[in-house]
């Protein structure tokens, strides 16, 4: 299974771990997304960056329809995405999605806001 990870918020006031790890994961700009595989490795690094990404399950016909529509060749893994048509959530992106807001693991609910991006 893959997982996708969206950049939420900017760059403002970050500890250099939190830096580190984003570059690691090739997440440089906001609205900016990576395709991951399901390792523990990449769940630990999304756990330390939470406060800036937003991630969950990504569906194969939803990965499809992301290379087709914003990748440039099939090899590729980093998009650039719009904001999403309605906002990221009611309490903003410094809110974690269990509080209304846009941060953290979305899970299957990952699909809705991808789709309102792409």
């Amino acid at each position: 299974m893959k997982i996708a990870a969206i950049r939420v918020r900017g760059e403002v006031r970050k500890s250099p771990n939190i830096v580190d790890t984003l570059k690691a994961l090739n997440l440089n700009h906001k609205n900016h997304c990576v395709i991951l595989e399901d390792t523990p490795v990449a769940i630990g690094m999304l756990r330390t960056v939470c406060g800036y990404v937003t991630w969950g399950e990504l569906p194969a016909d939803l990965e499809k329809e992301l290379i087709e529509k914003r990748g440039k060749d099939k090899d590729q893994r980093v998009f650039k995405l719009a904001p999403p048509k309605g906002g990221f959530g009611r309490a903003g992106i410094r809110k974690y999605f269990k509080m209304q807001g846009a941060c953290g693991n979305r899970g299957k609910d990952f699909e809705k806001i991808l789709r309102r991006m792409i």
